[in-house]
């Protein structure tokens, strides 16, 4: 049990004052209390050590008039201003927690959201980098085709393909070994591979004008995300200098009125989810049309380059027939100028047999111009097709590569060809050895031009020599053909 706490003394002071004038009635209960505390401690020095107990209940004593005497304190406007102040300040410190611990959340957001925008933007320049080299490729097929449009122009039966090729159209099968299908078909492709081609360059380019804005919007919002970030860590700051200060009549404003609510926030997010979601749809379109190209492109080309070698191997079954022709053109000739010039039919009997010998002749003469014509257009016709086969984009820039530089050489050359004239016309300046190093030099450079001039000329005088042997040996077998000739005519 507690031991009971002493009456208060009802009496009056020796100076005839009430008990509570001294100091108050907290004071004179607070000395009273003291008073109590003096007692419990003497008597606890005489206690025995079996009651431990009882220090517990004289400290939960004493607490309870420790709480009694502020109930019974008069209440002063100096401690009701420092309890509200206190009060105050918790409650801005448990803001200002609630605060840094919103801002942190925001902020981890914020930076996931903004490496996932520089991811997609990333991927959105490799994409464009794709496109735009797929479209300078393009460029090239285009410039290869035209070249080879530009190079069947120039032959007699591209414009008698077309004919054939409406008339395929139309429902007309042509006879299938006429060359003529074959080249309507090559033509046709080639129009159908650059109309592929033009479409497919417009689609990347296109592709390429969605590329742009979408990465200049996912570039700005990362910019206000990045902004959003450091006016948040702005305001933790600020709410980190609220909950370490210790005067607060120094505190600083740190509500955070000036950022965002979350509602604003939330619909930030949602909009780079949105730009997230269209960057990844188009990257998927970029995808999708570049297979797309490469196949139609590649479609087309092996069509265009299956008609190129059929109609190769068609010209050069032409050009072999037309040999064959030509020599058998060749044999009636000489047969029917071996008829004409058979003494036998010198005779006026004759005279009707030798008629329609020249007439056979004039007709095979005409035939064999005819067939020349015919093979060096067939020449003609292969080497264009070979040439055409043999286009290709690396070919073309080489091409355009070679001929800038024969300009730049020959610009070159013109600016210095009047340098070196005038310093052989002219001897003003110059002193007797060094006009006779120009001599020198001069007489050297015509004395190789000669030289040169002569071993061509010694080349061409062989070449001659072996086509009149070749000649010879013709002139040859056409009399041993005569004489066999003669000799079966005879045995008739």
């Amino acid at each position: 049990m507690d031991p009971e706490l002493p009456e208060l003394p009802t009496e009056q002071a020796a100076d005839g004052s009430p008990p509570g004038d001294t100091g108050g009635p907290g004071e004179s209960l607070e000395a009273e209390v003291d008073g109590v505390d003096g007692l419990d401690a003497q008597g606890a020095q005489g206690l025995p050590a079996a009651a431990p107990a009882a220090p517990a209940a004289m400290l939960r004593a004493k607490a309870l008039a420790k709480m009694a005497m502020e109930d019974l304190r008069p209440e002063t406007p100096s401690r009701s201003l420092a309890a509200s102040h206190v009060q105050k300040l918790r409650e801005e410190c448990q803001a200002a927690r609630s605060r840094i611990q919103a801002n942190v959340s925001s902020v981890s957001k914020v930076f996931e959201i903004t490496r996932s925008l520089e991811s997609h933007i990333v991927n959105l320049e490799d994409c464009k980098h794709r496109v735009k080299q797929k479209r300078n490729s393009r460029w090239s097929d285009l410039a290869v085709c035209q070249k080879r449009l530009e190079m069947l122009g120039r032959l007699d039966w591209f414009d008698e393909s077309k004919p054939e090729k409406a008339g395929s159209k139309s429902g007309k099968a042509p006879a299938s070994k006429s060359p003529h299908v074959s080249r309507g078909n090559l033509v046709e492709a080639l129009e159908i591979e650059q109309e592929a081609l033009l479409v497919l360059r417009r689609e990347l380019g296109s592709l390429l004008l969605e590329v742009d804005p979408l990465m200049g919007v996912i570039v700005d919002l990362r910019k206000r995300l990045q902004q959003e970030a450091s006016d948040r860590r702005a305001a933790m700051r600020k709410d980190h200098v609220t909950l370490t200060q210790q005067d607060g009549s120094e505190r600083e404003d740190a509500d955070g009125s000036s950022l965002r609510s979350f509602d604003d926030r939330n619909f930030w997010v949602k909009k780079a989810q949105s730009l997230e979601e269209s960057a990844q749809q188009l990257l998927q379109k970029a995808f999708s049309t570049i297979q797309w190209t490469d196949l139609e492109c590649s479609q087309a080309n092996q069509c265009v380059s299956q008609c190129l070698a059929r109609c190769s191997a068609e010209d050069q079954r032409l050009r072999r027939q037309l040999d064959a022709q030509l020599r058998d053109v060749d044999f009636a000739i000489s047969c029917a100028d071996w008829t004409i010039s058979k003494p036998e039919n010198r005779v006026e009997t004759a005279s009707s047999q030798v008629q329609r010998a020249h007439v056979l002749l004039h007709e095979l003469t005409a035939t064999k111009k005819h067939l020349k014509c015919l093979v060096r257009k067939c020449k003609k016709d292969l080497q264009t097709l070979e040439s055409c086969r043999n286009t290709t984009p690396h070919t073309l820039a080489s091409t355009k590569y070679t001929r800038c530089r024969q300009e730049k050489q020959k610009v070159t050359s013109d600016e210095v060809e009047p340098k070196t004239q005038c310093g052989f016309g002219e001897t003003h300046g110059l002193t007797p050895e060094m006009f006779d190093q120009q001599i020198d030099v001069g007489t050297e450079l015509e004395l190789q031009r000669l030289q040169a001039e002569e071993r061509r000329l010694r080349r061409s005088l062989r070449c001659y020599e072996r086509r009149l042997e070749r000649c010879a040996a013709v002139n040859e077998a056409l009399a041993e053909l005569e004489e066999s000739v003669a000799e079966a005519l005879k045995l008739e």
